[in-house]
């Protein structure tokens, strides 16, 4: 994709193992069209070179489109916090209901939950008739790598390359009538927003395995061992 700055040996290196694993689109702080901003985000202090800087008045919204329109997918990023988290920060929601569409058309939701749904801070992903998530130290202040595989009857959820929750997911959230949005969930008029930077955040086209997973959280782009 076009850039904003030249990428190093090693980002170039996570590019290119992003796209062998089956990349559809991804959202790294340094690509020149990530999509259309909401409100104000900042570029700065990104896991690699520049990221997102969601301060609670913005996000990203990425138009409908086939490629995104998914019945098989992993999403993966970067985040890190800032501050607390008093309600849901959204990672990624491609279930805005800002149209009014009920809930069997709101496609899936992954993001940072609040200490009220898993007892402590953790990671939770809402699809139609299911909900997956677990505790998770990922409001620490700390650059944290997130992710959710899911390969149309089971979803996982890693923190850091770890499993941390699975569960059945009765079917595949492929209702595309709703775009997807980084950084926020909710109502058009009134979303909420999150307070967190983002770095290589990415949609994949299949359920990565555990061992791929473990390739996107490592920061050095290397290859899997054997």
């Amino acid at each position: 994709g076009l850039h904003e700055r030249a990428l190093s040996t090693v980002e170039l290196k996570r590019e290119v193992r992003a796209g062998n694993l089956g990349l559809v689109r991804t959202w790294t702080g340094d690509e020149a069209r990530p999509g259309n901003f909401s409100g104000t985000i900042g570029y700065e202090d990104g896991r690699f070179g520049f990221g997102y800087r969601f301060g609670g008045h913005g996000h990203v919204e990425v138009p409908r489109s086939p490629a995104l329109h998914l019945d098989r997918f992993t999403l993966a990023a970067w985040v890190k916090t800032i501050g607390d988290v008093p309600h849901h920060y959204a990672i990624f929601a491609k279930e805005n209901h800002h149209c009014g569409a009920p809930w069997n058309h709101r496609n899936f939701y992954l993001g940072i939950s609040p200490k009220f749904i898993h007892g402590g801070i953790g990671v939770t992903f809402f699809a139609p008739g299911a909900r997956i998530g677990a505790k998770a130290d990922v409001a620490d202040g700390k650059w944290h790598h997130i992710a959710l595989s899911y390969d149309g009857t089971e979803a996982k959820m890693y923190v850091d390359a770890k499993e941390i929750a699975k569960g059945p997911v009765a079917r595949p959230p492929v209702d595309d009538r709703q775009e997807l949005w980084l950084g926020a969930y909710g109502r058009a008029s009134r979303p909420l927003q999150a307070r967190m930077n983002m770095d290589d955040a990415a949609v994949f086209d299949h359920a990565l395995s555990s061992q791929e997973i473990a390739l996107l959280a490592n920061p050095e782009g290397e290859t899997a061992r054997k």
